[in-house]
């Protein structure tokens, strides 16, 4: 039978995974099994005594996980983690919750590429990838800085900013995403009305200010 609990595993850190040996108690069987599995997959190394001690829990929770199933053979016994196919399905635990891919596109266009290096930045944080927040963070930053240079030197339309959005956004995507979330192939899609309205209370009123700031200057 295969194991539902393998996919599940890729998307977790390692110190997630070592807490599946760690706190055998709390997980099914199959799910330390695929635990282990992803821990050799990425290069860990086990010594005999370590493999032996493994063994030994892994058979140690089949026998509870057995015995509690004959004591309640009607009612599903309760699991704290991935108890089931289904819940992998309805609620994936270890699967991240994420502003997709598709909003920095959609932040990039309506505001600028540093809010949307925001969300990315935010995305990183909730996968442990915490090096990669400054990176974001300061890439967006000095983006909107080398736009706005160029714009007011070359004396630009203002609508060519669009195109200095795309280009940040597919930067944000292709290269920073890709460098630091490429790994999730699947995540929970997060909602963005949040950070949407967030931005509109920040920029709407530094708009109008810059709009009578400029009207004035220009009656005088």
């Amino acid at each position: 039978m295969e194991n539902t609990y393998v996919s599940v595993m890729s998307f977790l850190s390692d110190e997630e995974l070592q807490a599946y040996i760690q706190h055998p108690e709390k997980y099914v069987p199959e799910a330390i099994e695929a635990a282990v599995a992803e821990m050799k997959k990425r290069g860990r190394v086990f010594t005999p005594e370590e493999e032996g001690q493994i063994r030994q829990l892994i058979q140690r929770r089949k026998e509870e996980y057995r015995k509690m199933m004959q004591m309640e053979p009607v009612l599903s016994p309760p699991v704290p983690e991935l108890s089931s196919s289904r819940a992998v399905v309805d609620k994936p635990e270890g699967i991240p919750a994420l502003y997709p891919e598709s909003s920095l596109y959609i932040i990039s266009l309506l505001f600028n590429p540093f809010f949307a290096s925001i969300l990315l930045a935010i995305n990183c944080r909730r996968t442990g990838k915490r090096e990669a927040v400054p990176v974001v963070l300061s890439f967006g930053f000095l983006y909107m800085i080398l736009t706005l240079f160029v714009i007011g030197l070359l004396k630009l339309n203002i609508y060519v900013t669009l195109i200095f959005n795309v280009v940040g956004a597919l930067l944000l995507h292709h290269w920073l995403w890709k460098k630091y979330l490429g790994q999730y192939a699947t995540y929970q899609p997060k909602p963005i009305w949040g950070p949407l309205l967030v931005f509109l209370l920040i920029t709407v009123p530094l708009l109008l200010i810059a709009y009578f700031h400029n009207g004035l200057s220009f009656s005088s």
